[in-house]
């Protein structure tokens, strides 16, 4: 339960920045998803890499739909971050949409044991 609510925390304080300077909303969102996929699979956040993430989460039933989601959204939080990329609020807004989606359908998948 833990991991979800700092999860959606984060997310809170992303949409805050969904107007304002994007690489700190990318950081906001890339936090959270990362955050989250850490605190599933037990392993500190800053030692999580994208294909760790993905791999772990394989590992315990997440589809790969879910896991292709997971690696675009970090690929477009890296944009943000760091490739001076500012996309218009309704992309922000969507991009915030699809890591929402992403935490709460994984922790239901978690929450089941994996998919079946």
């Amino acid at each position: 339960m833990k991991a979800g609510k700092e999860a959606r925390r984060r997310l809170a304080e992303a949409r805050k920045l969904v107007d304002g300077d994007a690489a700190r909303f990318g950081a906001e969102l890339y936090a959270a998803l990362i955050g989250f996929v850490a605190d599933q699979l037990g392993i500190e956040a800053p030692s999580l890499t994208a294909n760790r993430a993905r791999d772990g989460l394989a590992a315990r039933g997440v589809p790969a739909e879910q896991l292709d989601a997971l690696l675009d959204s970090l690929k477009r939080c890296d944009g943000l971050r760091y490739g001076g990329f500012s996309p218009p609020r309704a992309e922000r807004e969507a991009l915030l949409q699809k890591a929402g989606n992403f935490i709460d359908r994984v922790h239901r998948v978690l929450q089941k044991g994996g998919a079946k």
